[in-house]
């Protein structure tokens, strides 16, 4: 098995494909909207930034496309949201399994992800 330690240990694989890079914010937004997506609260997609600890997750709620940032201290380390809530989670995998539910701090479970076009891994939900 192959593993991107980038993506925090996280193995080469199905949920690997939904971690996007080089993407502007017009194409993530059409991606999220694709197909009724604004209509599908919980529809996400992740994307990386140039800090190799640093994610963006953007989610359909509500109707709207809304941007929200987590981070790590380092490879290994818990992400956490970027106004501090801690996820303990150590990989993106984890990270997106911890906010399928809702809690007080966060709105929407997440349910389906964008895949990337080549990946040929369908649009499911969870």
């Amino acid at each position: 098995r192959r593993t991107d330690t980038r993506l925090g240990g996280l193995f080469w694989g199905h949920l690997n494909k939904i971690v996007h890079h080089r993407l502007t914010e017009n194409a993530i937004r059409d991606m999220l909207s694709a197909n009724g997506g604004l209509r599908k609260s919980g529809k996400f997609l992740v994307r990386a930034t140039q800090n190799p600890n640093k994610f963006h997750l953007w989610v359909v709620i509500n109707g709207e496309v809304k941007l929200h940032k987590f981070e790590r201290d380092r490879e290994g380390a818990e992400f956490r949201m970027k106004y501090g809530h801690g996820t303990g989670a150590t990989t993106i995998a984890g990270f997106v399994d911890y906010h399928r539910k809702v809690w007080q701090a966060w709105p929407v479970p997440l349910t389906d992800g964008v895949y990337h076009k080549k990946s040929h891994i369908p649009h499911t939900p969870t």
